[in-house]
């Protein structure tokens, strides 16, 4: 997997110990992004207040109707192309 990181939080680590979430809103920041419909693929909020999201997650969301490789390019210019410290992406390895 080619890793595009663009100044965000980057960890690689097992997803099976951070399953999707229900998002409580008192805990983000007033300048969170919260992207339409990715809620399933948020899988925490982090100690700034701002909604961390999967990547793999998010992959497998997109790729319900589109390719692989047009799923990873939405999400590197529609996702991880808008204002990226105002969220973060968990980029993970497998």
């Amino acid at each position: 997997m080619d890793l595009e990181i663009l100044c965000l939080t980057f960890w690689v680590i097992d997803r099976q110990y951070f399953p999707t979430m229900d998002l409580d809103d008192s805990y983000l920041a007033d300048e969170a992004i919260r992207f339409t419909g990715l809620d399933k693929c948020a899988i925490g909020i982090d100690q700034r207040g701002y909604i961390v999201y999967s990547y793999a997650k998010m992959l497998e969301h997109f790729m319900k109707e589109m390719s692989r490789e047009d799923a990873k390019e939405w999400i590197s210019f529609n996702v991880v192309g808008i204002k990226p410290d105002t969220y973060t992406v968990l980029y993970n390895e497998h």
